[in-house]
């Protein structure tokens, strides 16, 4: 697919209120022009150095790294973005939680293979701590055999998407759709993680491209947490992050998936916190405390020290009020 299509059919998505969540190799992605290439780089780093130059979110210096310049094969490389600060968000008229919309529901779709089933509970957990909501998993549905492309051998995501939006549950914030099969979108030739659509709280993804023989357990929760969390991060309205490396940080590939954090930066944190008026400390101490339980120590260690830095300043949230 030439790079034009690919950016089209990607603008097309975003006019339609859709996100097109992380994707596995995109085959035959063109070297961009150096001129391109530059401008994306320069408007990447300008929006950063704006950011930056608020004081808002340099607080804990330690806590987030800046994201770096893309590079070739990776999401902001192809796909130039300007991200989205605060009050941008706020201005982009989120989703936000409600009297009688305040359940996050995930949808299992069947069939799912031992581990994608057995794993449905703790992401259930994790969603649920992540989103400072309450999180339930509805009984499972079969996946509609008119969604599935036999040519293919992959079922059609935006199908799937109009299917469960006609069963959303009274009373869900967010409805995610869970499977544990290949998903595709057309006008693509590979495959997707999932789709979304924007401030509508809707989704589907897959978890089919993240298990194969030998792989940690650890590594496939950490997966599966991330594609959850960002794909409902753009279904609250939250856009790729391009400030920080940053779950909302878009990826094409599962080694850029892996390489990206289970939490928000700052930036998208005070997002969600605006969304769902949740306790930062208190969603950082019950979300250490899971992943203590699961073995991902790194990410507990993390949040602890997010924890201590807050303590140290007599602060609740890890931003300031912007200067004047």
């Amino acid at each position: 697919m030439s790079r034009r299509r690919l950016l089209l059919l990607s603008g097309l998505l975003v006019a339609a209120g859709l996100t097109l969540a992380a994707q596995g190799h995109l085959r035959g992605l063109p070297s961009i022009d150096g001129a391109v290439l530059a401008h994306n780089r320069e408007t990447t780093a300008r929006r950063q150095a704006e950011l930056h130059a608020t004081g808002v979110y340099g607080l804990d210096p330690d806590g987030w790294t800046p994201l770096a310049p893309a590079r070739e094969g990776e999401w902001l490389y192809h796909h130039p973005e300007e991200g989205q600060t605060f009050e941008e968000f706020v201005d982009f008229d989120p989703l936000r939680r409600a009297p009688g919309r305040e359940r996050v529901v995930l949808q299992p779709l069947t069939p799912l293979r031992p581990h994608a089933e057995a794993a449905l509970e703790v992401v259930r957990e994790q969603c649920g701590l992540f989103f400072a909501a309450e999180a339930a998993l509805a009984p499972p549905l079969e996946l509609p055999p008119a969604a599935f492309d036999a040519a293919r051998g992959q079922w059609d995501s935006a199908h799937l998407l109009d299917w469960l939006a006609a069963r959303r549950p009274e009373g869900a914030l967010v409805y995610a759709g869970v499977a544990d099969e290949d998903f595709f979108v057309r006008g693509l030739d590979n495959y997707v993680f999932g789709l979304g659509r924007f401030r509508e709280g809707l989704g589907v993804y897959s978890y089919r491209r993240f298990h194969h023989p030998g792989v940690d357990e650890r590594l496939y929760l950490a997966r599966a947490f991330k594609l959850l969390t960002h794909e409902v991060g753009h279904g609250f309205g939250l856009k790729h992050c391009v400030y920080f490396r940053c779950v909302m940080n878009g990826s094409n590939a599962l080694p850029e998936l892996d390489g990206s954090p289970l939490e928000p930066c700052p930036v998208c944190l005070r997002k969600l916190q605006h969304s769902l008026g949740f306790d930062v400390r208190a969603r950082w101490a019950a979300l250490a405390g899971l992943y203590e339980r699961l073995g991902l120590a790194d990410d507990a260690a993390w949040l602890r020290a997010r924890l201590a830095r807050l303590e140290q300043d007599g602060r609740a949230a890890p931003w300031a009020d912007p200067p004047g």
